[in-house]
């Protein structure tokens, strides 16, 4: 089975946003929505996993909201992809990358980073256990919205699983926008092959210019 990661995560401090003004630009007016916006059992466990290891590893953990414009951009992606939709990156057909999918979705345009991350693999543990940690190694920082609300999509596709993740930041005085608290369709966990080689992640980052190198 073939198992590939790709983590794509920027982190845009409001201080950056605000000089650059990039984060403030209207959507591309895409598609958005799947049958299966609203997270499941399976991608509640995924975030439960996420949430475990951000409080175990980074200094101001906040609790981690789904949000359901989120949901939506991450489960649009994740079909996108399990349907062998072209991508560049972040981009889909439409020339849209994922900040402009979540405001096609109903994501507010308010100052904060956001990143994405993508993997193929089958269940959330695996998904879980295969994404280079590293990546999500982005803390809060009390002069800044936290990176609170968060999106989890998955589609499936031949024997495997396209996972997609949305996080934000957002004000911590707001609810995140349409959050979900619970699984509303509790669906079976995709049965693990008896054999599942060990992945070895591949990664790379994309920063804004002018922010960072790397």
């Amino acid at each position: 089975m073939r198992l590939l990661t790709a983590l794509l995560v920027l982190p845009l401090l409001v201080g950056a946003a605000i000089a650059l003004g990039s984060t403030m630009r209207a959507g591309a007016d895409g598609p958005c929505g799947t049958s299966h916006d609203a997270m499941d059992a399976e991608e509640f466990a995924f975030l439960a996993d996420l949430q475990d290891w951000r409080d175990a590893n980074l200094e101001n953990s906040s609790p981690l909201t789904p949000s359901g414009p989120l949901n939506a951009a991450a489960a649009w992606f994740a079909e996108y992809l399990a349907a062998g939709g072209s991508t560049n990156g972040h981009s889909d057909k439409y020339g849209r990358d994922y900040y402009d999918r979540a405001l096609d979705c109903g994501w507010p345009p308010v100052l904060g980073g956001m990143g994405e991350g993508g993997i193929f693999t089958t269940t959330a543990a695996q998904a879980a256990a295969a994404m280079p940690h590293k990546e999500f190694e982005v803390p809060n920082d009390p002069r800044y919205y936290p990176l609170r609300c968060i999106g989890v999509g998955r589609a499936e596709a031949d024997g495997e699983t396209v996972w997609i993740m949305l996080l934000a930041q957002f004000p911590a005085n707001q609810d995140c926008p349409s959050a979900q608290y619970s699984a509303q369709t509790a669906s079976a966990p995709s049965p693990t092959p008896t054999q599942t080689p060990e992945p070895t992640p591949s990664s790379w980052r994309s920063w804004v210019p002018g922010i960072a190198n790397d």
